[in-house]
């Protein structure tokens, strides 16, 4: 049984020497020139710039009916 490569490690391999962007499952995102990379998508790459996860937190407002009291005049 032959093993061979499916186009998407190929692609990746072509990509070795180039400016990629690695987008991890959290979110983080990696940016840099690919020295090497394996069949097991294992990447290594030099000059990086990281980026955190954005998180966008807006908090619940109370409802339009609750900002005024009736009793006020």
């Amino acid at each position: 049984m032959s093993r061979s490569l499916g186009i998407p490690v190929k692609l990746l391999h072509e990509a070795a020497g180039h400016v990629v962007t690695v987008e991890l499952k959290s979110g983080e995102l990696y940016r840099g020139s690919m020295i090497e990379c394996e069949d097991n998508w294992n990447c290594q790459l030099e000059n990086i710039t990281y980026t955190a996860k954005v998180i966008r937190f807006f908090p619940r407002l109370p409802s339009p009916s609750s900002w005024f009291s009736p009793n006020e005049n």
